[in-house]
């Protein structure tokens, strides 16, 4: 069953969709949080700039998916130049990289080490990111911004109806993809316990289901109907 209740369609509202059964029946669920500001961006296809001194260290502690990124200011760059997919509190994710600014200048100067969609944002300028404050903390202050970022992993689930899912996903009009809001006893958490080293999480963001991406309205669609599922997740490791 996808319960849905819905009392708002306006950007600033948050849509919950919680797969408890496989039956048909729904309502939509919106509850208010803060908004995140946005610049909509195309795709990085800048020239590289030769102003931009870039470089990448990596604490001897730090996980393997996680990397420390210092990019310098130069001339004509005022911000990172980044969208931010800031929907789910507190895990701020790279939405897009601008075609113009010092991320897109990083991007064509290190193609094997690129800042990219979907990194999780973990800390700027040697700071944890604080939630609305995080497009502040992206203006370039003493010529040079420092980012930690974690890169996540794919991994795919597949499952069969009949029983219920046991999974609830949040989403905005603005969000990047769905993001796993919690996992209850079902589907999903038997797949969890049989495949520790596959399992999905809360945060994780849903990338597929059965191949189909892109309209978030369509991809719920296709988890609340299809009694076979294949869902890509990205997965962000602890």
């Amino acid at each position: 069953m996808l319960f849905l209740s819905c009392c708002d369609s306006s950007e600033d509202k948050t849509t919950q969709a919680t797969y408890a059964s496989s039956s048909h029946a729904h309502e939509e669920d919106y509850s208010t949080t803060k908004k995140a500001d946005f610049v909509k961006s195309a795709p990085a296809i800048t020239e590289p700039h030769d102003e931009i001194m870039v470089e990448t260290e990596k604490a001897n502690s730090e996980p393997a998916d996680v990397r420390v990124i210092e990019l310098a200011a130069a001339v004509g760059y005022s911000s990172l130049g980044v969208d931010v997919d800031n929907t789910d509190d507190g895990k701020p994710i790279i939405k897009e990289v601008a075609p113009a600014g010092a991320a897109a200048a990083w991007n064509m100067n290190n193609p094997d080490n690129q800042i990219l969609p979907f990194d999780a944002i973990l800390g700027v300028n040697g700071e944890d990111v604080q939630g609305a404050a995080l497009p502040e903390q992206l203006e370039f202050t003493g010529g040079k911004i420092t980012l930690r970022l974690k890169r996540p992993t794919e991994r795919t689930v597949v499952l069969k109806r009949p029983g219920a899912l046991g999974l609830t996903v949040n989403y905005k009009k603005r969000s990047a993809s769905p993001w796993v809001a919690s996992i209850e006893e079902g589907l999903l958490a038997n797949f969890n316990k049989e495949n520790p080293d596959g399992a999905i999480a809360v945060g994780d963001r849903l990338l597929s289901v059965n191949d189909r991406s892109g309209d978030t309205l369509l991809l719920l669609k296709a988890l609340k109907e299809a009694e076979h599922l294949t869902l890509k997740f990205l997965h962000y490791s602890p």
